[in-house]
């Protein structure tokens, strides 16, 4: 066995582990960025958003320092979201508390009644970023109720390997008609990070996978019988966050049909150009509506300005079941076997917008 003593090869020793732990820590720290309180939205944001598809592009693949380069998304209309302060809304009674902002959702038809105006109220401080509670609107009556227990997408800062669980609860109450409630819990884990380049740009980020399950349901009094629907939860959201941005670069949100995955709503961070912001235009956008033909199917109408729409009609589990071209104010579309719940999206120009009936 041989002992080295020269002090020259211990010293240069020295050097060269110090810069291999130098660079480790470099390389470690590259693209490991953390998300905080400031890298999301805080109340009255708008941010843009490009709606796309995501055929022939892998998503799903995820690790360390990964390169997702989705960098030729289609570009399917852009719109803005819009983080309201409660007080900006109709319910703002039940969400005094100034950490809370709203996001407008689809509405709701039950056989010829509607839920309409259907916010989501976010809560989001230092230590965690959630859903605090809902808000609707039956027969222009603004209702709301805060969770039960509260619906925690992840806790702050999210880091890499970061894994949150939680159950969550709500029940709204609608008078003369019965009542909207669900339950079910929400798993969300760090499982990547890197850079994600899409048209918007390239950035450090980190990508959640955030699994919903559960049930929401509606007990309804239809034509003077009691009628309860079951709408099953069972979800999965990808999202890719980077500092500063407010929004996910890239948000991928779609549900589980027969053991796999289907995309329905996905949406990157928006470019500057060319994007409709005017109250005007978003009041267009969403002025259609989706009502029952019992036994056969769906009505649609929408105004003049909507003509030449494209819409897609999802059942609940995630299946197209129709596609079409809006050409007339007012369409039929008969659906084989129609009772069950759908999930109707327009696209009508720069806007997209979603409304959700159930079928008696």
């Amino acid at each position: 066995r041989y002992i080295i003593k020269n002090p020259i090869f211990h010293l240069n020793m020295k050097r060269f582990l110090s810069v291999i732990v130098i660079f480790s820590c470099i390389h470690l720290s590259i693209g490991q960025i953390t998300i905080l309180r400031n890298d999301l939205p805080k109340l009255n944001d708008t941010v843009r958003i490009t709606n796309t598809s995501i055929n022939n592009i892998d998503y799903k693949s995820t690790g360390e320092n990964y390169s997702w380069d989705f960098s030729n998304l289609s570009n399917n209309g852009e719109s803005v979201r819009e983080y309201k302060a409660a007080l900006q809304t109709d319910y703002w009674l039940a969400f005094l508390n100034l950490n809370y902002y709203g996001l407008k959702t689809e509405d709701i038809t039950i056989g010829g009644y509607g839920l309409k105006d259907i916010y989501q109220f976010y809560e989001i401080d230092n230590s965690k970023y959630g859903i605090k509670g809902v808000g609707v609107k039956f027969q222009d009556v603004p209702l709301a109720a805060v969770y039960n227990k509260m619906d925690k997408i992840f806790s702050l800062p999210l880091k890499n390997g970061q894994r949150d669980s939680n159950q969550y609860a709500f029940k709204v109450d609608i008078p003369s008609l019965g009542s909207y409630k669900g339950s079910g819990y929400r798993i969300t884990e760090v499982d990547g990070w890197g850079t994600i380049t899409t048209p918007f740009g390239t950035f450090e980020c980190l990508r959640t996978k955030s699994a919903s399950k559960g049930i929401d349901s509606i007990t309804a009094n239809i034509l003077g019988f009691p009628i309860s629907f079951g709408l099953p939860v069972n979800k999965i959201e990808y999202q890719w966050w980077g500092k500063n941005q407010k929004s996910p670069i890239l948000s991928i949100e779609g549900r589980i049909v027969a053991g796999s995955f289907v995309p329905i709503t996905t949406y990157y961070r928006g470019t500057e150009i060319s994007i409709p912001t005017s109250l005007e235009n978003q009041q267009i956008a969403n002025n259609w509506k989706v009502l029952p033909l019992i036994g056969k199917g769906l009505k649609i109408e929408v105004p003049f300005e909507m003509l030449n729409s494209e819409i897609n009609i999802y059942q609940i589990d995630g299946k197209l079941v129709h596609s079409l071209k809006i050409k007339k104010s007012i369409t039929e579309v008969y659906l084989n076997h129609p009772s069950g719940v759908y999930i109707c999206i327009m696209n009508s120009g720069n806007n997209m917008t979603t409304k959700k009936i159930i079928l008696p």
